[in-house]
């Protein structure tokens, strides 16, 4: 969130921080741990390893920091970002395709539902919010990078309401595709509970309990047999009126019937 962030939502805290820097840090965990025998795993939404240049196209709610920065810049190996075409992040070639992706998949409706549920006192009346529901329903930057690893090492697509539904299952298969043992016992499902405030990242308080606070406070997977229904938007876009009003529900229901083509092309790759 420094120098070269890409999108309006800055971080005071970290303004100093560039793509360079964090690209070390995450490099030098994961060569922790691989020499610890073990895989690495990190998160990250594919959208903020991107320019605002390639999250703006075709967006109905570009960005509202278009022009202030400059693509961010990561070296690695002698190698530098933005030195192909295919590779739409500014993850250098090198590093990006020597990755696995696991991509997670939700209906879009439900993603934008949960996102305006965490978000909306806090940040529904700033003009950026449009953008941000939008980047936040959207799977069109999962799409570009699946897209991009054609040819290279295959991508894995997880339905998340498939991993809520049967999360043993999906578990299984996903080690499996990734040739990692799955076998009961294996994967913890049940954990202790904890305080969402004292998460490893830099979000504020406030999106930590949001985001953050359910899963701290839960001591395990419920299964969720409900999202095996489909959904209809238009039925959804009635309860978005009824709690957030009819100008918020009526924006939700254009973001989501947008981001359906993306959901749906990912969704035949699912496990």
């Amino acid at each position: 969130m420094g120098p070269e962030y890409q999108t309006p939502d800055r971080d005071g805290e970290l303004c100093d921080r560039t793509y360079q820097d964090t690209f070390e840090n995450v490099r030098k965990a994961m060569e922790a741990v691989e020499a610890a025998g073990k895989s690495p795993l990190a998160m990250e939404h594919p959208h903020h390893l991107m320019s605002h240049t390639i999250v703006n196209q075709d967006a109905k709610f570009p960005s509202p920091r278009t022009g202030l920065v400059k693509p961010p810049m990561i070296t690695f190996n002698g190698a530098s970002s933005w030195e192909s075409t295919i590779n739409p992040t500014c993850l250098p070639d090198a590093f990006l395709f020597s990755s696995t992706p696991i991509i997670t998949i939700r209906h879009p409706a439900r993603v934008l539902a949960s996102w305006v549920q965490a978000t909306y006192d806090k940040f529904g009346s700033e003009a950026k919010y449009p953008f941000l529901m939008e980047k936040a329903a959207k799977f069109k930057w999962e799409r570009m990078i699946f897209d991009s690893f054609v040819g290279q090492t295959s991508c894995i697509v997880v339905d998340g309401d498939r991993l809520a539904r049967d999360p043993q299952e999906q578990m299984r298969a996903l080690c499996k595709a990734l040739g990692i043992d799955g076998r009961d016992g294996m994967i913890q499902y049940t954990w202790d509970a904890t305080d969402a405030g004292n998460s490893n990242d830099f979000s504020s308080q406030e999106f930590k309990t949001a985001f953050l606070g359910t899963l701290s406070r839960s001591r395990g997977i419920i299964a969720d047999k409900n999202l095996a229904e489909p959904i209809v938007i238009a039925n959804e876009r009635q309860g978005w009126a009824r709690e957030w009003g009819e100008e918020i529900a009526c924006r939700m229901e254009e973001i989501v019937s947008d981001a359906m083509e993306d959901y749906v092309y990912l969704h035949q790759f699912a496990l």
